[in-house]
């Protein structure tokens, strides 16, 4: 059986505490959520599109997922790259600076 993204970002915190920098595409707000708060990432790097195969996708609600994570305090770069557009403009990026 396949593992729920829930539950494989909560066994990587707990197996990787020490985690620093995080690289993703197929992740969304819940899984964003987990992830900034049960580690203290340096790094965030993040592809957002939407997949046929894939109904993960982190919305403009992430911007204030890092922003009030524990990640906070240690993220020292944060990449944003997206295909969508329409949904992502500078207004919901900014809120990451």
């Amino acid at each position: 059986p396949r593992m729920a993204p829930t539950e494989f970002f909560e066994q990587l915190a707990l197996a990787a505490p020490m985690l620093r920098r995080l690289s993703a595409v197929d992740i969304d707000d819940e899984c964003m959520r987990i992830i900034c708060n049960r580690c203290q990432l340096e790094e965030i790097n993040l592809f957002i599109t939407r997949r046929d195969q894939s109904d993960l996708c982190v919305t403009p609600a992430v911007v204030d997922i890092i922003v009030k994570s524990s990640s906070a305090a240690s993220l020292r770069k944060a990449t944003v790259s997206s295909t969508l557009a329409a949904e992502w403009g500078a207004a919901e990026l900014l809120g990451i600076v």
